[in-house]
């Protein structure tokens, strides 16, 4: 349906099946997805006192809130006009504006991960780098791969990009959530 959606053909009632569209169906899942795996990091914070977990718990929430309130896209348009940026390297000034914002973000997130850091066990190591190389996937898909989708013209290239964007985002979202429902499970 997806397919059907981004090759024009809008009159089958479908859109809201389409991976790309804020509010869809499939975005909507995401979202739940997103804060089933921010919760229950939350949960094995509780259970386990391991910090890694609480950083997690808030990352996801934060990843929620951009997604549901379009956190980067609002901030970026914001600084696009408070910097007056300019399109560079083949990026749009929106885009710039966005980068940006996740900079900002991450910015004020390194409180947050330098205390998950500090005294950090053999086990919130081993936690940061499995939830971590997730989350670089999801970067590179949110970012990376949405740079690149809007830097090509060639309109089958972006129509795949934007897939890869939307579906890469989809599949590591499930992975992540289904990773805290595995470990909410785990025996203590």
């Amino acid at each position: 349906m997806d397919i059907l959606h981004r090759l024009g053909v809008h009159d089958l009632g479908l859109n809201w099946f389409s991976l790309g569209l804020d509010r869809s169906v499939p975005e909507i899942l995401m979202y739940g997805q997103t804060l089933l795996a921010s919760v229950l990091t939350g949960l094995l914070f509780r259970r386990t006192g391991l910090r890694a977990f609480l950083v997690l718990s808030v990352l996801f929430g934060f990843v929620l809130l951009d997604d549901a309130f379009s956190y980067h896209e609002t901030v970026g348009a914001l600084l696009v006009g408070a910097l007056d940026l300019q399109p560079w390297g083949g990026l749009r000034n929106q885009d710039l504006g966005e980068l940006l914002a996740w900079g900002l973000a991450g910015l004020g997130m390194l409180p947050l991960l330098g205390w998950g850091l500090k005294g950090m066990t053999a086990r919130d190591g081993a936690i940061f780098i499995l939830y971590g190389l997730l989350f670089g996937m999801l970067v590179f898909f949110a970012v990376v791969v949405d740079m690149l989708h809007s830097a090509v013209t060639y309109w089958p290239l972006r129509l795949i990009l934007a897939w890869a964007e939307d579906g890469g985002e989809a599949l590591v979202i499930a992975a992540i959530a289904a990773l805290a429902v595995l470990q909410t499970r785990a025996p203590r």
